[in-house]
């Protein structure tokens, strides 16, 4: 009799009990530690001039479903409590850092910005580079012009190439200026560092990517609170 491994899958228990002609009924405890108990396993054969032999044999291919699924239940278990003791540690190593060091101003970058050709203003960024250093070093840099005297590797010139009312203005694509280009000092892109300030008011900027570890130098000014990119984003 084959049959899935998914944990409390309806299908597969109707055909379990129709091939078989068996009831099952039970109930699985995992404690603490990761063991298993059973508990109240009853195995009802409907037909009562079944021979023995055959009882027996359903008798052990529904013992043998019962123990598969109590098995993937402890292994499933032992996976949510890893990734909960990882994301406790994550947050135990970002704690670690008060607030006075989390919100120290190790930089100002200052940009000048033109609409329609005409002066708009000047926008100041206070980077916090004890929290993000690479990223606070990498804004920094590009802020200046010309990085390394090499035309074009700068924010002096690029676009903000995306802006959302009451959400994001995001800018910093230095080489094709569409969003779908940029690079860092350090390469084409660079890791994410700790996500230790949050989404948490309007003002605070962030660096665009396209997933895990791919920065470069587009980032964003959020113009309200957005902690649904807490966690996937590096705020500095």
């Amino acid at each position: 009799i084959n049959y899935c491994r998914e944990v409390g899958c309806p299908r597969c228990f109707k055909r379990q009990q129709f091939l078989c002609n068996v009831v099952i009924s039970s109930g699985f405890i995992v404690n603490d530690s990761g063991a298993g108990d059973f508990t109240d396993i009853k195995v009802e054969v409907a037909d009562p001039k079944m021979k023995l032999s055959t009882q027996l044999l359903l008798l052990f291919l529904a013992i043998g479903l019962v123990v598969d699924i109590a098995f993937a239940k402890k292994d499933e278990k032992k996976k949510r409590a890893k990734g909960e003791k990882e994301d406790v540690k994550v947050e135990s190593e970002v704690d670690e850092m008060d607030d006075e060091t989390k919100f120290m101003v190790t930089k100002t970058a200052y940009l000048d910005i033109e609409v329609d050709d005409e002066e708009f203003g000047k926008v100041v960024i206070a980077l916090f580079g004890e929290a993000a250093p690479n990223t606070a070093n990498n804004f920094a840099a590009l802020s200046k012009g010309n990085y390394r005297g090499e035309e074009g590797f700068g924010y002096k010139g690029s676009l903000f190439h995306r802006v959302i009312q009451d959400f994001i203005v995001q800018g910093g694509d230095i080489t094709v200026g569409d969003g779908s280009g940029g690079k860092s000092i350090y390469g084409p892109v660079y890791n994410d560092e700790p996500f230790i300030h949050k989404h948490i008011g309007s003002g605070y900027a962030a660096m665009a990517n396209r997933g895990p570890d791919t920065n470069n130098s587009q980032f964003f000014i959020i113009m309200n609170k957005a902690r649904w990119l807490d966690n996937k984003h590096v705020v500095f």
